[in-house]
């Protein structure tokens, strides 16, 4: 077994080669896991000359799977390739809490103890793109040479059909290629580590073939000093990128910087200003790290829709299944459908021997409590915004609120010039939709040409979900944070989320108070598909002519609310014919608010042409709104205002719908993500920057997964934080008013701020000269002829587990093999 050393994996990762900054914390007596973490935080320059890095950062992320011990043996492993993203800078951070499961095989063999490690991997990234890599460890980390020698090499497999379908393309046609080497070298008599690092890709946006390159040697072999060039790429000005060579040479405190024929720049390597890219809890009382996300990794026993013996993941977002079928979608599951864990969860009550079958309900019923803020400045601006509402056929399209003129506006520039143009989107057919400008009367509940109190909401990134503006005036919302509903037979027990064992009756006042219908009109307790429910005319209870009878604005006190019922037996909710107030049941018909399987507008195959279905301004059926429309909607105090709930489904099977896992008749709780309410006062602002908005819902998905901020895409592609946090803030996350958890920044990019002149660098001989460096060609790490394994061997292989070893960066101990 060879030792690969965790100051190995985190060079590659993260190419840190600029010290961080500490900040003192306002967790004032630190200690457990917390402070160990403290020490071990992983950093990230963020600087054209060192953007080269990105592609090789995600591919380590991938390959590293938290196994420093490389035993000779093949293993699976699941990663969280949203987080891998979001650390090279190629994703939304804010992303990448949504499972984008992707599957890695590795195997790694070694002769002798005196010859080389190498490991294979395989890796097939959740949008179906599969990667074939090597890495040949040569000489182990020492103190003095923290990141020993080796070289790592990958390529983009062909694609499923192709006449290189799962194996290395040849060079002329290769479609990416990547090779990172790290050799000790002599130069001038003396030894210096020598990195060297080629990604060869094509753009996705006008298939040219780009290539980044890295050249440098390190004096000291632990990067404090280093010179040498990168090449990389300006994305910026749109069409072809415009490629840019730098020349850079650092002793540990500065780095001065050549771009081109551009002055010399002089970089301090401090002082930076720090955006986190993810964040952990730990608790204040033994400084412990929360995890989360107590879910388990399962087979396939028996299915219609999925492949006998595949593997999958299951947690409170559903079930996932890894594998894909001979088109390259992901397999899914259906209701019915039997699945065996693989490994014993205490916490959960489920073993290695339980049949656990999946009940699939047709949508995900939610349980929001409220809190209120202001409206950011950025969702009042066309550039900036981050919010968003459904229009027809189209999809999510970015709005913003004119408080001014009370106007809600289609984000576009023709827009912002004058609300009377109209611009344009691309449906889901691919066809060209015009959208007019003003969307105040299809947006407002009531359908009134301007936004005024309790008739406009809409879902925002910066608010961290769905908010109803309350006062228009002063831009004030009232949001809510929620947690998913799922079915428990067990009466005590009340973990994962809410026991509704016992039906729930609700009322629906405000709006989207849908009803199933089969043609638009009339309610249908049978047939009822997706474009019929936005297409309802009639049939509502609110008997108000100037509503237009289609459900559309229903005000406590003042009309009648539409009444409906959540099925604890199989957690769908149905609208009801008529309620008794008296014994407070639904009486007569039911219809289903969830697309029927059946029907050709439910069964869509492609997740981009997915319809949600929202059901809102639910609260239940026997609350008291005889005062008005205030205490339902208004109330901007947890006190004073009622829970409400929120119902949500997609058209197809596989997307939008609850999934809960059953053993026998007893449903299994999953452990909730923590939800809970953020003031970002002055303490806790990392950059000392003042935020357009104070009040946040933060959501704690486990390790490295916090989020319920806006992220701003920037010029070069990558996104910046609306906020960022100190380490140590302090936070409430079960909402009794006492601080219970602190916040740790575990992975931060650094934007350095550059000199105004080169004093700095002058005095220290910190030298740079254009087109000093001559940089190697890809050719010569002959990728292609070193890489001969192909994705057809997965199948005759023999896995130390059929189960991932490793999930989402977590040894899975519970497996002996894995051991």
């Amino acid at each position: 077994m060879y030792k690969v050393t965790k100051q190995l994996i985190v060079f590659f990762l993260l190419m840190n080669f600029f010290y961080p900054t500490a900040y003192a914390e306002i967790w004032g007596s630190p200690t457990g896991q917390y402070s160990t973490d403290l020490t071990d935080r992983i950093d990230r320059i963020e600087h054209p000359a060192v953007d080269t890095f990105s592609t090789i950062d995600f591919f380590m992320c991938v390959l590293n799977v938290a196994a420093e011990n490389y035993p000779n043996a093949a293993w699976k492993a699941q990663i969280d390739e949203g987080m891998c993203n979001a650390i090279s800078g190629m994703g939304d951070p804010s992303e990448s809490g949504q499972s984008q499961v992707a599957e890695v095989w590795l195997s790694s063999t070694r002769a002798d103890n005196s010859s080389p490690q190498v490991v294979k991997g395989w890796f097939q990234a959740a949008d179906g793109d599969r990667y074939l890599a090597t890495v040949t460890a040569t000489t182990a980390p020492t103190t003095a040479k923290p990141n020993g020698e080796f070289v790592f090499k990958a390529c983009k497999a062909g694609a499923i059909g192709t006449s290189t379908d799962g194996v290395c393309p040849p060079a002329a046609s290769t479609e990416g290629r990547s090779v990172l080497s790290v050799t000790v070298e002599t130069v001038g008599g003396n030894e210096v580590t020598r990195f060297q690092m080629i990604d060869e890709y094509k753009d996705s946006d006008t298939g040219a073939t780009l290539t980044e390159t890295l050249y440098a040697d390190s004096s000291d072999h632990k990067l404090q000093t280093m010179t040498g060039g990168t090449i990389s790429y300006d994305f910026s000005g749109g069409g072809t990128p415009d490629q840019k060579t730098y020349e850079i040479n650092f002793d540990g405190e500065y780095v001065a910087i050549k771009e081109g024929s551009n002055a010399d720049q002089c970089v301090p390597m401090s002082g930076y200003t720090e955006y986190p890219r993810a964040y952990n809890l730990y608790s204040i009382a033994d400084g412990s790290l929360k995890t989360g996300g107590a879910g388990f990794p399962f087979t396939v026993k028996t299915s219609s829709t999925a492949t006998a013996g595949a593997n999958g993941y299951f947690n409170y977002y559903g079930a996932h299944v890894h594998q894909r079928d001979s088109q390259g979608l992901q397999e899914y599951l259906k209701s019915g459908d039997v699945i065996t864990p693989v490994v014993d969860n205490t916490t959960i009550g489920i073993t290695t021997t339980d049949d656990v079958v999946l009940q699939l309900s047709g949508g995900r019923f939610f349980e929001k409590t409220p809190f209120s803020g202001t409206l950011s400045a950025k969702d009042q601006n066309y550039q900036q915004t981050s919010m968003t509402r459904h229009y027809p056929d189209v999809g999510e399209i970015s709005i913003y609120l004119d408080t001014s003129a009370q106007k809600i506006v289609y984000a576009k520039e023709t827009c912002n010039t004058d609300i009377n143009n109209s611009s344009t989107a691309t449906n889901f057919a691919g066809n060209t939709v015009t959208i007019p400008c003003d969307l105040t009367s299809k947006f407002t509940w009531n359908g009134g040409s301007t936004v005024t109190d309790n008739n406009f909401g809409a879902h925002s990134g910066i608010v961290g979900g769905h908010f109803d503006l309350v006062d228009v005036s002063a831009a004030a919302y009232r949001s809510n944070y929620q947690v998913q509903a799922t079915p428990l037979t067990d009466t005590s027990a009340n973990t994962g989320g809410h026991n509704y064992s016992n039906d729930l009756y609700l009322a629906c006042y405000g709006n989207e108070c849908l009803f199933p219908t089969q043609d638009g009109s009339s309610l249908s307790a049978s047939g009822y598909s997706a474009e019929y429910f936005r297409a309802a005319t009639s049939a509502d209870t609110s008997n108000d002519p100037s509503e237009s009878n289609n459900d559309k604005y229903i005000e406590p006190g003042t009309h009648n609310p539409v009444y409906y019922k959540l099925q604890a037996s199989d957690m769908n909710l149905y609208r009801c014919a008529a309620y008794d107030s008296t014994s407070k049941v639904c009486t007569g018909d039911s219809y289903p608010v969830l697309c029927d399987p059946a029907s050709s507008g439910c069964l869509t195959q492609l997740g981009s042409a997915e319809i949600h279905i929202g059901q809102g301004n639910l609260i239940q059926a026997d609350y008291d709104v005889s005062s008005g429309w205030g205490p339902a909607s208004t109330a901007t105090t947890y006190a004073a205002a009622p829970k409400k709930y929120h119902w949500g489904t997609g058209t197809h099977t596989k997307y939008g719908k609850g999934a809960f896992p059953k053993v026998d008749t007893t449903f299994k709780s999953l452990e909730a993500p923590l939800e809970f309410v953020y003031t970002h006062d002055v303490v806790n602002r990392r950059n000392g920057a003042t935020p357009l908005q104070t009040n946040f819902t933060l959501k704690y998905d486990g390790v490295g997964e916090l989020h319920g901020w806006d992220w701003a895409p920037q010029a070069d592609g990558d996104y910046y934080p609306e906020i960022a946090l100190k380490d140590g803030t302090l936070v409430d996350v079960d909402g009794d008013g006492t601080m219970d958890h602190a916040v740790l920044a575990t992975q931060v990019k650094l934007v350095p701020t550059p000199d105004a002149d080169m004093t700095e660098c002058n005095t220290r001989s910190l030298s740079v000269t254009q087109g000093a460096t001559t940089f190697p060609t890809i050719d010569s790490f002959n990728i292609n002829s070193e890489i001969t394994h192909t994705f057809a061997e997965i199948s005759s292989m023999t896995f130390l587990s059929e189960s991932p070893c490793v999930i989402d960066g977590t040894v899975q101990t519970e497996i002996s093999a894995c051991n």
